[in-house]
């Protein structure tokens, strides 16, 4: 009994290597010509996450994330400092994943090499691999910003 997990798209099974995405009418896999990125969406915590599988010398995976706007310090000071506590803290432990942007924006941006053949082990791996990372973070960001995008909390409303 085979108690492999597998992954379905359409009608394809993962594993799946990334240059035979196409079946002829028997079901064989086809070679093709891969060129560019592979992206896909899903959600974490509330979180949308874009990913994008590139080649280059090492096929990559790159999660990120918007997560939501940096306040402010006249809106809630106290949410400001708390956020850019986070953000200071999580990039001393993890290196630069965490970002402010020029639109005051807090961006989540993790990666790294991802192992061949793609399958949907090595796949789903290695967004857990990246996730593990960065979750106790992001927990610590939804105190401060609704990652599902509706009001905060009626307990952090009106502080500052």
């Amino acid at each position: 009994m085979d108690n492999s997990f597998r992954l379905a798209i359409g009608n394809q099974l993962l594993p799946l290597d990334i240059h035979a995405v196409a079946a002829d009418s028997t079901g064989h896999l086809l070679e093709i010509d891969w060129e560019g990125p592979v992206r896909f969406r899903f959600d974490h915590m509330g979180w949308g996450i874009a990913a994008c599988m590139t080649e280059g010398p090492d096929l990559r995976l790159d999660l990120t994330a918007d997560l939501g706007a940096m306040p402010f310090t006249a809106e809630a000071r106290s949410e400001r400092a708390g956020l850019q506590a986070i953000v200071d803290a999580a990039n001393a432990h993890l290196g630069r994943v965490f970002q402010v942007t020029s639109e005051r924006r807090i961006r989540l941006t993790v990666g790294g090499t991802i192992d061949q053949p793609v399958t949907a082990i090595t796949l789903i791996s290695a967004v857990v691999r990246h996730l593990v990372r960065v979750t106790p973070y992001l927990e610590l960001f939804a105190v401060f910003l609704n990652p599902t995008g509706g009001a905060r909390p009626a307990w952090r409303r009106g502080r500052g």
